[in-house]
């Protein structure tokens, strides 16, 4: 899997999903009802395996609707270090498991009755981690994994935004000109001449012009101008140690965004996974694009093992 690093950061946020601040408590609407559909088909005392659980986004959506919630064992597992909800960690029927890669499960052979994922399990080395579901899914068990799509809006706009930070980065891009303007004003408030701060201002507003005409909503959606707004503030203070933390950020966020997209299921991968599946005697797979009225959101798979 992607190194685990930027996600553990983006954990430590206190971020309730993987799409940042877009939930503000839980998943909503049709990935809401989707996985209300899965869980309905859960029975009392089955034990569920939540890979790539982030901050057991899942296992809440459970809690919130399900009444036998508590008779059943809900069990998260996660490569990243992340800070779990704590009232949630100490329910005696939920276990969560971090810094532990799905691609090598610490569970017996048949032990759980269902294996879910949402928007997780496609980072993972597909050929390695169905393997290992298997292994570790009683026979009858079922599987429900809720995946990027390549042909979803997320992944579309992710792709602009990956192109636009791409162009932002690159040498003498919007970046390197703001750390030179930042770096001349903390030479001007020493007594330097301004000349050199004017002239990094003006060609780093000509390269933000640039960028606005060429990525339109992709950039105005961004942080960067909050953040510009921000930094050049004539009272904010350590404008270079800002800029720097911020600068980490973007890295770390390039870094998400660019696995994510790789991670995106395409019809190539939707192959592997039901030749993959069918080898490991999976039967009733179901593989289809979650649609709503803006388009795909999401990608479907579901099987029982046989």
């Amino acid at each position: 899997m992607t190194s685990s690093k930027p996600w553990s950061q983006y954990w430590s946020q206190g971020h309730k999903t993987s799409f940042g601040n877009t939930f503000e408590d839980c998943y909503e609407g049709i990935i809401k009802s989707e996985w209300y559909k899965v869980f309905d088909k859960m029975e009392q005392g089955d034990a569920v395996l939540d890979l790539c659980t982030g901050n057991a986004s899942l296992i809440r959506l459970a809690e919130q609707g399900l009444d036998n919630f508590s008779t059943m064992a809900f069990t998260g597992v996660d490569y990243a270090e992340v800070s779990a909800d704590q009232k949630l960690a100490n329910l005696a029927n939920v276990s969560l498991v971090f810094n532990q890669n799905i691609e090598q499960l610490p569970f017996y052979e048949n032990t759980f009755n269902a294996i879910i994922s949402n928007f997780g399990i496609e980072y993972s080395e597909l050929s390695v981690s169905l393997p290992e579901a298997s292994r570790v899914l009683k026979t009858g068990g079922r599987i429900d994994f809720l995946c990027h799509h390549v042909g979803s809006d997320i992944i579309q706009r992710s792709q602009r935004e990956l192109l636009m930070l791409k162009e932002m980065h690159q040498n003498q891009g919007v970046v390197d000109k703001l750390e030179n303007l930042i770096i001349a004003l903390e030479k001007q408030g020493d007594g330097h001449n301004a000349n050199e701060s004017e002239t990094w201002r003006l060609e780093l507003n000509q390269s933000l012009a640039e960028l606005a005409e060429k990525f339109t909503t992709t950039f105005y959606q961004g942080d960067f101008i909050s953040f510009l707004k921000f930094v050049l503030k004539p009272t904010t203070q350590e404008k270079l140690n800002a800029f720097r933390a911020f600068s980490k950020e973007m890295q770390d966020y390039q870094m998400r965004l660019n696995a994510m997209v790789n991670a995106a299921i395409t019809p190539e991968k939707s192959d592997d996974v039901k030749r993959i599946l069918l080898s490991l005697g999976f039967n009733d797979i179901t593989q289809a694009p979650i649609l709503s009225d803006d388009g795909c959101i999401a990608y479907k798979i579901s099987a029982i093992k046989m």
